[in-house]
């Protein structure tokens, strides 16, 4: 379906807000003395991610009469597959680094297992059912909002093209070198990520970005914005949720930030290709799952179940 880059362009920016705005939004609204706390605060978080991501993605692209498609995944779904190779250096990282500190268990658990994000009470079974709403919710809203990002972006940044492998390697290598440089810089100081840690992710992230280089056909094109205007909201989220310029978080914003717009640009890449756009579902999962850090925490921004 053509679409028009003005239409595109404003499709754009009110996903980007929701994006970027999505976590103020939810902490202001936490703090009004008529918020409900205990279980029934905690239950809302997987409602807020789903209002601000899934639902308000999906009414964009149903707005504009688009089903899947609006989403960058119209194709087939036969990327999934691949998307199991792409993922396993982030699972087997996030699983060598939550082995040691939470045992066999709660390595094989990630993110939803002991110890990661907030506990309901002492009962583990709420605990873990409450994470896993949360992960659904979050996989699903990153899915469909970043997917209309990278589609808005395609329609309402027209500009000539680029060879698609130059994009991830430029860009993706790009973002994930700001986001080790600044962790490791925040591994010097006391209270930040382990150096250890932070080249770990990095690793992963970087092998990451080599697979997706094997599923780019040399042929494949496309233009700079579609990569770099998804990324750079992603960054800007970052840093926003963590205090922005002036509110003292801003090294931690770039970790995360940089680090999390790198995986931003192997996600659009993947949309890009068509043939392999399903194995972003894949890869939003197991960065959901790992416990590292800065690859796509949709919680992070809006909770605080992300960590690493």
């Amino acid at each position: 379906m053509w679409m028009s880059s003005e239409d595109a362009r404003s499709d754009f920016v009110l996903a980007a807000a929701a994006l970027i705005f999505g976590s103020m939004l939810t902490a202001f609204l936490t703090t009004l003395p008529i918020y409900p706390g205990g279980l029934f605060g905690l239950l809302l978080v997987p409602v807020w991610i789903t209002l601000l991501m899934t639902t308000w993605s999906r009414f964009l692209a149903k707005n504009r009469g688009q089903g899947l498609e609006g989403h960058g995944l119209g194709a087939d779904r036969s990327g999934l597959t691949d998307g199991l190779l792409l993922v396993l250096p982030i699972v087997v990282t996030g699983y060598a680094q939550g082995f040691s500190p939470l045992g066999v268990t709660g390595a094989l658990l990630g993110t939803l297992g002991p110890g990661e994000g907030p506990t309901v009470a002492s009962f583990a079974a709420l605990t873990f059912l409450f994470k896993l709403l949360v992960f659904v919710a979050s996989l699903l809203g990153t899915v469909l909002l970043y997917g209309l990002l990278v589609t808005r972006s395609r329609d309402a940044f027209r500009e000539v093209d680029m060879p698609l492998l130059e994009a991830l390697r430029s860009y993706g290598l790009g973002a994930l070198g700001l986001g080790t440089v600044m962790g490791l810089l925040l591994s010097l100081g006391g209270g930040g990520p382990r150096a250890l840690h932070v080249l770990l992710n990095s690793g992963a992230l970087l092998l990451t970005i080599l697979i997706t280089d094997r599923m780019v056909a040399s042929s494949d094109r496309t233009s700079r914005a579609t990569i770099l205007a998804p990324a750079i909201t992603v960054l800007v989220a970052f840093v926003l949720a963590s205090g922005g310029l002036f509110g003292g978080g801003l090294p931690n914003g770039l970790y995360r930030g940089g680090t999390a717009a790198a995986t931003m640009v192997v996600f659009a890449t993947l949309l890009q290709t068509r043939r392999g756009a399903w194995a972003v579902v894949p890869l939003v999962a197991a960065t959901l799952w790992a416990p590292t850090c800065g690859v796509l925490p949709v919680a992070y921004l809006l909770t605080t179940t992300g960590g690493c």
